[in-house]
């Protein structure tokens, strides 16, 4: 059965939203490890994000921000960005970046919790945004997903 499982999707690989975007999709957002424990240890959560527009006369490059932040009272887990030494904190954690709307890119974040954790709920939600716009152009155009950790 083990063989078998490794095929199976976890609850913490939860689909992107893709509502009515023409330049970008977010594809799935992902936490490791797959059982949705968070831990004292740094885990990740990788955002997968695929450009929809091939070279037809418009400008590739986008303007983007990643952010991730607990949910609700908060103050259960900290985050950190892909850095060599990660500097962790609670409360969200974003980057920006100027990324290609013509290929795939993927972006990680880590995550840890808070000890001792303080009184209440052992769950932690956390909202991962992936917004962009046309490079100095306005609106933004936002993607959200929510993952449900559990303290472990």
């Amino acid at each position: 059965m083990p063989f078998l499982s490794w095929f199976t999707k976890s609850p913490c690989d939860v689909k992107g939203d893709t509502t009515g975007c023409l330049f970008f999709e977010l594809k799935r957002v992902e936490y490791k490890p797959a059982d949705c424990k968070l831990g004292s240890g740094h885990q990740e959560i990788i955002f997968y994000v695929k450009g929809l527009k091939k070279q037809m006369g418009i400008d590739p490059e986008h303007e983007c921000e990643f952010e991730v932040r607990e949910l609700g009272n908060g103050g259960r887990a900290e985050f950190a960005s892909n850095e060599h030494n990660p500097s962790f904190s609670k409360g969200s954690k974003q980057v920006s970046y100027t990324l290609d709307c013509t290929g795939p890119t993927t972006l990680t974040f880590y995550v840890r919790r808070v000890d001792p954790p303080p009184a209440g709920p052992t769950e932690v939600k956390v909202k991962c945004i992936f917004r962009h716009c046309i490079s100095g152009q306005m609106p933004w155009h936002e993607h959200v997903v929510s993952l449900l950790l559990e303290r472990a």
